[in-house]
């Protein structure tokens, strides 16, 4: 790939970019890292400016500097982009560049070269424990493009819950019929008979137990009716009662309320 194609590609990549960035927007944006950035503003490789005691910069200043230095051996960072700009990589990659490459976490990166996915050669090392050709990178890229049933990794495998994050898991909803019997709305009338006929967006939050962002969407979306007043949102308790029985019924991650509610619902018309 010529300079000129090389120019057009990272401009197009760098299209929605800043014009005026500094070391750290720089390595958000484009495919080297801030360490390479300052060493390279440092050095006089990239024309900078001083403001605040920090280095300032334009787009088109790391756009001559990425150009320059696209080819040149044993850099260590990679070029996102498309297809295109795949031939302007290393013919060895380490397996950081090849995650950078692939946009994926280093779990998965990890895992696919264990897993035999990415051919490549495991030097058992702490660091730098990956190289891979470049042919072989490529090869993965367009056959994970025409077999894609190949290479289909575990179901949350990589998720940050497995790893051990304090976050708790929502509930999904599971051991529930299908559908939902005909009994639900008169069982939950009365279930909801201490609840106000007409409930603020609080209200609905406290209520069912989700989110304010869901209950919102769900608004938006007309899933859940209201009436707008001059100062606030009111949803009328028989509009939520519709609600519960025909959308709300369908959501996957339901509220642990939700839950306890339908267990509720289905332990009693069982011990009927």
């Amino acid at each position: 790939m010529n300079q000129e194609k090389q120019r057009e590609a990272y401009q197009k990549m760098l299209k929605k970019c800043p014009d005026i960035l500094t070391p750290m927007k720089a390595a958000r944006w484009s495919p080297v890292g801030k360490n390479t950035i300052y060493t390279a503003l440092k050095n006089g490789e990239i024309e900078s400016y001083t403001y605040k005691g920090g280095y300032i910069f334009t787009k088109d200043t790391l756009i001559d500097y990425l150009v320059r230095t696209t080819n040149d051996k044993g850099k260590r960072y990679t070029i996102r982009g498309d297809k295109k700009m795949l031939s302007s990589l290393p013919q060895v990659l380490s397996g950081e560049q090849v995650r950078c490459t692939l946009h994926i976490s280093k779990r998965k990166s990890a895992w696919m070269l264990n897993n035999g996915f990415i051919k490549c050669q495991n030097t058992g090392k702490r660091t730098r424990k990956y190289t891979v050709l470049k042919d072989d990178l490529l090869t993965y890229i367009e056959d994970s493009q025409l077999h894609p049933e190949k290479y289909v990794t575990p179901y949350a495998e990589f998720s940050t819950v497995k790893y051990g994050n304090t976050r708790k898991p929502r509930p999904r909803k599971t051991g529930f019929p299908s559908s939902l019997p005909t009994d639900f709305r008169e069982w939950l009338e009365h279930e909801f008979e201490t609840v106000p006929d007409a409930l603020t967006v609080p209200q609905i939050i406290t209520t069912t137990g989700y989110t304010d962002n869901t209950v919102n969407r769900w608004l938006r979306q007309g899933h859940l009716k209201s009436v707008q007043t001059q100062t606030t949102r009111i949803i009328p308790k028989l509009w939520l009662i519709d609600f519960y029985c025909s959308h709300a019924y369908t959501i996957t991650n339901m509220s642990d309320k939700h839950i306890k509610l339908l267990q509720k619902f289905f332990k009693q018309i069982g011990g009927k």
